[in-house]
């Protein structure tokens, strides 16, 4: 029984994230909301300024969604930079015992398990305190008609954000 929604705004996309009447979490409905969210965002940052950099959001103890965007502290740096700070970001909360669950989107170059060809994609990759850590692709091409998307898959994360609280 789900009665509370709370909302977070992420420029001008929202995220909804549910939690049961008994403050118990749902573990999937948490990664899978955060990954709508981040993909939203990620699609209407590759339509409208055709590119997008490394941003997240973590799901605090409370319920609260705090989005992470480490880009305007540190604009001359490489995704792959930026993405490690997120995650240090996000592992330090973990530690701390702040966050329940991460997701961090970013843009990935993949092959393919269906055509075995080197796409681009939007990677988003989410992590949550009962033991789910995983990373799902969505590959894309930016075309003169916009974004168009081939099919997506998923693939198991690597599990660092809470790996230790959960050995």
């Amino acid at each position: 029984m789900l009665n509370k929604i709370k909302t977070l705004i992420f420029g001008t996309t929202a995220l909804a994230i549910t939690s049961c009447s008994d403050g118990a979490r749902d573990p999937k409905a948490d990664v899978q909301a955060m990954a709508d969210f981040l993909y939203s965002f990620a699609i209407h940052m590759l339509e409208t300024q055709k590119a997008f950099a490394p941003f997240g959001v973590a799901l605090s103890t409370s319920g609260e969604q705090l989005p992470l965007d480490v880009t305007a502290g540190n604009p001359d740096m490489d995704d792959n930079q930026l993405v490690a700070i997120l995650e240090s970001k996000f592992k330090k909360g973990a530690d701390d015992g702040e966050y329940i669950a991460t997701a961090l989107a970013y843009n990935v170059s993949a092959v393919s398990p269906y055509t075995n060809s080197k796409v681009d994609g939007i990677a988003v990759k989410a992590d949550h305190l009962a033991g789910y850590s995983g990373v799902i692709i969505y590959p894309y091409t930016i075309t003169d008609n916009g974004v168009e998307f081939g099919q997506t898959w998923a693939q198991p994360g690597d599990g660092t954000i809470f790996n230790a609280l959960n050995k």
